[in-house]
């Protein structure tokens, strides 16, 4: 069976407390304000003496800042430079970036560069046409693997007790069509912006080991042409076959 270069792993192995640090550190990345201890503990059903005690840790550790008199806290720019230095040391991120300018050109399409965790996927970044330029800009949402192209892509290379739980019957049959063909592609996918959807074609990244490292896809109308979508397809697999070459891979990305 394939395999992901972020397959699903078992239990979570890191103490109760560390976890219960990164839910909180979280919701203050996410929210649109500093929040109060009995706001945070509220929302993640916390004691307010544990709440309070885990934000504090935060702040000892400059996660997170503490201001204002009732007493508010938020997420400190110490998470962005920490996700910076993450993004910048990916060499797979890199390959794509590197190879999603052209493609952009070709199809005239926004690009979309995303990542599997945990039967999630990671959209890092975006490469779209501005005056005729490709532009390149960090991205930064998360979403169910099954409601986009990419994550569907990542999914068709796990064995099938790696995939998420209660995945439905109807994704996990169509996984195998995934994997044969070398694409998906969604009428419907997953926005970011609330309420919005977007179509969506993608393909996978093989690093030296012929594991899927990355994907690679491109956001378009929906009810596109037929013929359109098969020169899409062959657009993005031959740049995703230019990012798996600069990681080593011999793989064949083409179906």
């Amino acid at each position: 069976m394939g395999k992901t270069a972020e397959s699903a792993k078992g239990p979570d192995p890191r103490p109760r407390g560390a976890a219960r640090q990164l839910r909180v550190l979280a919701l203050l990345a996410g929210a649109d304000r500093p929040l109060t201890t009995r706001e945070v503990g509220e929302r993640l059903q916390l004691p307010r003496p544990s709440a309070h005690r885990l934000l504090q840790a935060l702040v000892d550790d400059g996660f997170a800042i503490s201001e204002g008199n009732p007493t508010r806290f938020r997420a400190s720019w110490l998470m962005v430079e920490l996700g910076f230095q993450i993004a910048s040391a990916s060499r797979v991120r890199d390959a794509m970036l590197q190879a999603g300018p052209a493609l952009v050109r070709r199809v005239r399409y926004g690009a979309i560069v995303s990542f599997y965790e945990r039967g999630t996927v990671v959209c890092t970044d975006t490469i779209d046409l501005w005056n005729g330029d490709p532009v390149t800009r960090l991205f930064g949402y998360r979403f169910a693997a099954e409601q986009t192209a990419a994550g569907r892509v990542f999914l068709a290379h796990l064995a099938p007790e790696e995939l998420p739980a209660g995945l439905e019957s109807g994704i996990r049959e169509h996984l195998a069509v995934i994997r044969a063909q070398g694409f998906e592609t969604r009428s419907a996918q997953q926005a970011p912006e609330p309420g919005t959807r977007m179509a969506g074609i993608a393909v996978p990244v093989f690093d030296q080991n012929f594991a899927v490292a990355g994907a690679l896809g491109l956001t378009v109308p929906p009810n596109l042409e037929v013929a359109e979508i098969q020169t899409l397809v062959g657009e993005l697999q031959s740049a995703a076959a230019s990012a798996s070459a600069a990681l080593g891979s011999q793989h064949a990305v083409h179906a």
